[in-house]
């Protein structure tokens, strides 16, 4: 969202979690996210502020969890007990495997204030 560069934080901890844009004047670095099957929210959110930190954002605005669910179909060995060993990829006889994935993802807007002095918003 800008091409001006800082330097990284030495620590999440350094990075603020914002649950709405400030009001005070601060700068737009980037739209982070994370979309994940198996991590927990913290764990992202936490994946999130370390980006943050990195480009030297003073905070990071999270938006709302999202989790979705999405039916896929993997392609694997079919089981052909009456015939011999199941056939592998790359023979015939390879069938879908129908399932559910859920994804969870979640976004932050990595920002920076523009007083380096003044009280964080």
């Amino acid at each position: 969202m800008t091409n001006q560069q800082f330097p990284a934080k030495r620590s999440v901890q350094e990075v603020e979690v914002l649950q709405s844009t400030p009001k005070c004047p601060h700068l737009d670095l980037a739209e982070l996210s994370v979309d994940d099957s198996d991590a927990g929210f913290s764990t992202m959110q936490e994946k999130i502020l370390e980006k943050g930190a990195a480009l030297g954002a003073d905070a990071v605005v999270f938006g709302p969890a999202r989790k979705e669910s999405k039916h896929e179909a993997t392609h694997g060995p079919t089981m052909r007990p009456h015939l011999g060993p199941p056939v592998m990829a790359g023979q015939s006889g390879r069938r879908a495997a129908p399932h559910d994935v859920t994804v969870k993802s979640l976004t932050g807007l990595a920002i920076r204030y523009l007083t380096s002095t003044g009280p964080k918003c």
